[in-house]
């Protein structure tokens, strides 16, 4: 499996996590059989225990930067991407910036609208600015 086609896994399995409300234990459960590649595998985990650490960080930076549109309002798959980019974002150093938020758009243009990808790409914008401040 290539890094994108984990990091497809990796958002239809937020996006299922969030539907059965298991986001606080996220990494419980996630198929890692199907992952080939260690390097891949080790992705995987540590985005998901990164995310499940600091998943009240993350939603409440998504909801202090989507201004009109609080988490309850956003578009499921397009909170699974958030999430999943501005995870990476903060706490997968290794992986640019600039890889984690276009592959979040590529994924945004199969999976949700036109519309959600100007949003997304905004939003994550966002996200490495707060992040800049803060270092």
């Amino acid at each position: 499996m290539t890094r994108r086609a984990t990091r497809q896994r990796l958002m239809q399995w937020f996006y299922s996590s969030d539907m059965q409300k298991s986001l606080d234990q996220i990494s419980k459960g996630f198929p890692l059989d199907e992952i080939k590649k260690d390097r891949e595998k080790n992705y995987a985990l540590d985005l998901l225990e990164a995310y499940e650490e600091h998943h009240v960080f993350i939603d409440e930076l998504i909801n202090s930067l989507s201004h009109s549109w609080p988490l309850e309002r956003m578009g499921r798959v397009d909170l699974a991407l958030l999430r999943l980019a501005a995870t990476e974002i903060y706490y997968l150093d290794d992986i640019p910036v600039e890889v984690s938020i276009s592959e979040a758009m590529e994924l945004s243009k199969r999976y949700s609208t036109e519309e959600s990808t100007a949003f997304i790409n905004g939003i994550l914008g966002s996200v490495v600015e707060k992040k800049d401040e803060q270092a």
